[in-house]
């Protein structure tokens, strides 16, 4: 049986299984806040795993300061784009904040090692500029 999806109608929450997902574009520190704030206002329940990309021009280690810490595991994806910050950048954030973090392949590898290690219940967020991974159900595109 499923547990009680605390998570339904918000803005962006999707259950596939027995897992909660968030799809967020806090793409500045003031979303990164808005991001913390509400996951914070959730029952803390269950593990939380965090697919996390940024732009090279954004603030990423003060995001990964505000996000980072409130996730028991965070995965770094690549966005394939000119814009993109390099994954070594993102996993040397992660590092200030005292973060263990692992580096994905791709984004659907990135979904893929969060929903194996969610084992039977998780809540999992992933913010980045662009959100949307074709043929994934819960997929959605935003380019904000």
């Amino acid at each position: 049986m499923d547990p009680p999806n605390e998570m339904a109608g918000a803005p962006g929450a999707h259950r596939e299984g027995c897992i909660d997902w968030i799809l967020d574009v806090a793409h500045n520190p003031a979303g990164a806040w808005a991001l913390r704030a509400g996951l914070n206002a959730l029952p803390n329940q269950r593990p939380r795993t965090l697919i996390f990309s940024c732009l090279r021009d954004k603030p990423v280690a003060e995001m990964a300061q505000i996000l980072f810490p409130i996730f028991d595991q965070v995965i770094l994806a690549p966005i394939h784009a000119a814009r993109a910050a390099a994954l070594d950048d993102l996993l040397a954030a992660a590092g200030i904040t005292g973060t263990l973090a692992v580096k994905a392949e791709s984004v659907s590898q990135a979904i893929e090692l969060a929903e194996g290690m969610s084992g039977s219940s998780r809540r999992l967020a992933r913010s980045s500029f662009r959100i949307g991974v074709p043929g994934w159900r819960g997929a959605h595109t935003s380019t904000r």
